[in-house]
């Protein structure tokens, strides 16, 4: 080996050994940078989902609020409360009708029940209800009005249950509510620039924003549970985050899944690994030609010495190095 180490020359030696570390170097450089940004694409990823759950969270105030709002206002008007004084299931079946169709849109929920729950008149698609036992779970809490989740007729409801005094005492109770169906699923993830929603009843799906492929999926008992950050559905890798969904008494009968897809973040890291992977080779490049230039015009006087020293052994002294 040591025969062939000779015949290479002094400028090839610092080109390989410089053009070795340059290229160790900016290769130890990539990689820091590239799970950096990936950390960064994390927490990025991670910090999205919390802003979904902050705006599902604003979202489900606001209708709870406005649900609260127009039972309020309905409880307290002569007419409602001059009917719900007869005592007359069809004069407070009208009256709640007339009213709640004017203020609201089909697919809400209004019930008008006695104090114990019992079903006096219902509007829109559960007006064959008979029993309200959420009612009195939440005469716990009256005269305040009580909010929650609740399953009807195989539908989730956001609901709002407001007493009707009348003379100091509670006569009727409103029930007042929204379903919770793909319509509201779609409006969260326009908020939230994309997230999925999945309201889960007994680990199965009543609404969503995913395809049926994933909705199949979940319904077979695939989705792992809510303690897990990292899902996979239908093929696709997500990032979620659970709350429960509860009933006026707070306790649990849902459960809702916010899921950001990490298929975005993967694009991002592997977009930016190609142009890291172009900006290293550059640099190796630059820094192997800018090591070359330099070493050349470095031992050029050594070339010159070394040319002098074989006419000085061949006994020509008369030669000249230029300084």
């Amino acid at each position: 080996m040591r025969p062939r180490l000779k015949t290479v020359s002094l400028l090839w030696r610092i080109l390989f050994s410089t053009s070795i570390s340059i290229t160790v170097l900016f290769a130890a450089m990539g990689w820091i940078l590239q799970q950096q940004f990936a950390n960064i694409a994390t927490a990025s990823l991670q910090e999205e989902v919390r802003a979904s759950f902050q705006a599902y969270e604003s979202l489900w105030h606001s209708r709870a609020d406005q649900l609260a709002t127009v039972s309020l206002v309905l409880s307290r008007l002569p007419q409602v409360r001059a009917a719900f004084s007869t005592a007359d299931r069809a004069t407070i079946r009208d009256a709640a009708r007339e009213v709640w169709d004017q203020v609201s849109d089909p697919d809400t929920l209004f019930l008008v029940t006695n104090p114990v729950g019992s079903v006096i008149a219902g509007v829109g698609s559960n007006d064959a209800l008979t029993d309200a036992p959420f009612v009195r779970a939440a005469a716990k809490v009256f005269p305040k009005q009580a909010r929650g989740f609740v399953q009807l007729q195989g539908r989730l409801y956001q609901i709002v249950v407001t007493p009707v005094y009348v003379a100091g005492g509670l006569i009727n109770v409103l029930v007042a509510g929204v379903p919770i169906d793909a319509g509201l699923a779609s409006a969260l993830k326009g908020s939230t620039s994309g997230s999925d929603f999945v309201f889960l009843v007994n680990r199965r799906v009543s609404a969503s924003t995913l395809d049926a492929r994933g909705q199949a999926e979940i319904d077979a008992g695939r989705l792992p549970d809510s303690q897990t950050q990292q899902v996979s559905i239908a093929g696709s890798d997500y990032y979620q985050f659970a709350t429960v969904l509860t009933d006026v008494e707070g306790n649990p009968v849902g459960e809702l899944r916010i899921l950001r897809s990490v298929d975005a973040a993967r694009n991002r890291i592997k977009e930016m690994r190609t142009w890291l992977l172009a900006l290293w080779m550059g640099a190796v490049l630059a820094g192997i030609g800018l090591t070359y230039l330099l070493a050349r015009r470095l031992l050029r006087p050594v070339k010159s010495l070394d040319r002098a020293a074989v006419e000085i052994g061949k006994g020509n002294y008369d030669v000249q190095v230029p300084v």
